[in-house]
């Protein structure tokens, strides 16, 4: 029962922290949290984490937290879309496309049918339900027709390219009639890895 108390007090920070934007003092707590074993709910913490080192530049260390997270079993769709952009910021096409095709969450069928390249658009993953889903699918498929073009091309893409691939991807967006919050928060997340 203590350690319990332990751990729901940590996450309590977390979330206080959090809430008032002191995203550092969350990045701390993080290895107060990874002590304790994992439970479902926690992922909610760790979006948390993962949310602040995003917003800390820190494009290295959601890597790593994502990476923990995935060996025990635990993603959602936003640590996928966070984790996708961080690997773009880091120009890092062969790991995101591993990173990817390892994810337990994105490997069911259903999942396959929205990013696979014989069946991935964007104007299917409009109609889902989950707006978090929508973000990491977009991303996926983003960054996937970004491997298969590295790949087709036999060379590697620079950050400048993909800036310019981002544009294209927004632009396809509006033209789908995708909510404008939607296309804002993409929009937003991109500048921030260019440092715009």
């Amino acid at each position: 029962m203590k350690i319990q108390n332990e751990k729901l007090s940590i996450i309590n920070k977390i979330n206080d922290c959090y809430q008032e934007k002191r995203f550092k003092e969350v990045i701390v707590l993080k290895n107060e949290l990874f002590k304790f074993s994992f439970a479902k709910d926690d992922i909610f913490s760790f979006e948390k984490i993962i949310q602040s080192a995003f917003n800390l530049n820190d494009y290295k260390e959601i890597i790593n937290i994502s990476n923990i997270l995935g060996s025990s079993g635990y993603e959602s769709y936003i640590t996928i879309y966070y984790t996708c952009l961080s690997f773009i910021s880091l120009n890092n096409l062969y790991d995101v496309n591993l990173y990817i095709k390892s994810s337990q969450l994105l490997s069911d069928a259903y999942h396959k049918l929205l990013y696979a390249s014989d069946g991935a658009n964007y104007s299917n993953i409009l109609l889902l339900d989950n707006k978090q889903a929508i973000y990491a699918l977009i991303v996926v498929n983003f960054v996937l027709g970004l491997c298969r073009e590295a790949s087709r091309n036999n060379e590697d893409i620079n950050q400048e390219y993909i800036f310019y691939r981002f544009m294209d991807l927004l632009n396809i967006l509006v033209e789908l009639s995708y909510p404008e919050k939607i296309v804002n928060k993409i929009y937003k997340d991109i500048k921030k890895i260019y440092k715009i």
